[in-house]
């Protein structure tokens, strides 16, 4: 334990033996020497405790001056009115009873008369304390009243600065829930497009960003709903997942009747290219010449036809199908590959 907070805690001890010995001003003296020492060590916890003590000291203090100062004023002051009404009538008694004692041996005053005189001063006086008496009970009655309104109106300050404090506080927080609400709804949106993106974990994670904040500010509703949505994005991604190996499915088995289709067809070339290198193994060679050449042309045309030269081709596919009638049909029978000529030919007057 620090020497300070030793010293701290001995100065707060005998301050509040001197407040329960009514010491006011010494007790006041040492809390405030405890105060700075706490201030010193940052222990504000301590701080605000003392601030307290002394604020209410500072009230009994003032409270006791002000009940003590101003009704001994009004009673000092009652007093001289008092005696200044009280002198003449008590120095004209005076006056009175040396008269009798001065004419007593003349006129033979008696003893009675001077008793009633006497009397009557006395009851006087009495009246006279009396009256002060009963000014004193109301200035001190009235000091009462002035300290009570004075507690009052102080009470009712702090009721308005707790009441604009807790307005305060409350207006924070609406304001801090709001910003989380809206970050609540950002988190919801970003979930529903991950959704739309087909990104299934992020969407849950975005869902649970949005539960955290809705715990935090007590939408205890909204979480149970989001958390059922969480269930559902389990459900859309097992629909997806379904679909996608269907879907994968699907195209392999048209990748493979594709390929079938191809197959045959490189099946069916092949066994019409074996057929018409049968035949032309057997043709005379200016027939074959003539073939080559039919080929060599075809190639060509077929470039002209992919990059959309389309008279050049036609003009090609023509002299191919002169060629092909000039081959005699008893020593090659070319009746198909004159359709297939003809029909391209057919194809490229269109395009021309």
């Amino acid at each position: 334990m620090l020497k300070s907070e030793v010293e701290a805690e001995e100065l707060e001890k005998k301050a509040k033996q001197e407040l329960k010995n009514k010491n006011y001003e010494v007790s006041k003296s040492l809390f405030e020497k405890a105060r700075d020492i706490n201030i010193q060590l940052n222990y504000m916890g301590k701080v605000g405790i003392i601030e307290k003590q002394l604020a209410q000291i500072k009230r009994v203090i003032l409270y006791e001056q002000r009940s003590e100062k101003k009704p001994i004023a009004e009673t000092k002051s009652m007093k001289r009115e008092v005696q200044e009404k009280e002198e003449p009538i008590l120095k004209l008694e005076i006056g009175k009873t040396k008269e009798i004692q001065v004419k007593e041996p003349k006129e033979d005053l008696k003893l009675d008369d001077r008793k009633e005189i006497l009397s009557e001063a006395e009851l006087r006086r009495a009246r006279i304390r009396e009256q002060v008496a009963q000014r004193e009970k109301e200035a001190e009655l009235k000091g009462n009243q002035d300290v009570k309104i004075k507690e009052r109106e102080v009470i009712k300050k702090k009721e308005i600065q707790r009441s604009e404090q807790e307005f305060k506080v409350a207006a924070e927080k609406e304001n801090e829930k709001q910003l989380s609400i809206k970050d609540a709804e950002i988190a919801m949106d970003r979930a529903k497009m991950a959704i739309d993106n087909k990104e299934f974990e992020e969407a849950k994670v975005f869902y649970k960003e949005a539960i955290d904040i809705f715990k935090i500010i007590g939408w205890f509703d909204q979480v149970d709903i989001l958390y059922k949505e969480i269930k559902h994005v389990e459900i859309y991604k097992e629909e997806y997942l379904k679909k996608k190996i269907l879907e994968a499915q699907r195209k392999q088995q048209k990748e493979e009747q594709y390929q079938k289709r191809v197959d045959i067809l490189l099946e069916d070339k092949k066994q019409k290219d074996e057929l018409r290198s049968a035949k032309f193994k057997k043709i005379p060679l200016d027939i074959k010449n003539t073939i080559d050449k039919v080929n060599l042309l075809i190639e060509k045309a077929e470039k002209e036809v992919n990059a959309k030269i389309y008279q050049r081709a036609l003009n090609r596919y023509q002299y191919i199908l002169e060629l092909y009638k000039s081959i005699p049909l008893e020593k090659l029978d070319l009746t198909s590959e004159k359709l297939e000529i003809k029909k391209k030919i057919d194809d490229l007057k269109l395009k021309v």
